[in-house]
């Protein structure tokens, strides 16, 4: 298994429970959980190791839920 399909192995669900949570929609959190996902492989050069992976991770899904609002979903 690669390193990008463990991240997604591990973090996908609760991120998408914690996108549901916020969005009370679950087709809308998949579709975030998995453009954060793609984000994720975009901007992986600006990922700061040892920082922790997680929080860069939901920072990334928070940006999108305030796109999305500011759209008006």
């Amino acid at each position: 298994m690669g390193a990008f399909e463990a991240l997604v192995r591990r973090y996908h669900a609760p991120l998408v429970v914690h996108l549901y949570r916020l969005l009370g929609d679950i087709h809308l959190a998949e579709d975030l959980a998995q453009e954060t996902f793609l984000r994720v492989v975009r901007y992986a050069h600006t990922y700061r190791y040892p920082r922790p992976f997680l929080p860069w991770l939901y920072t990334i899904a928070h940006r999108l839920v305030s796109n999305e609002q500011k759209s008006g979903y």
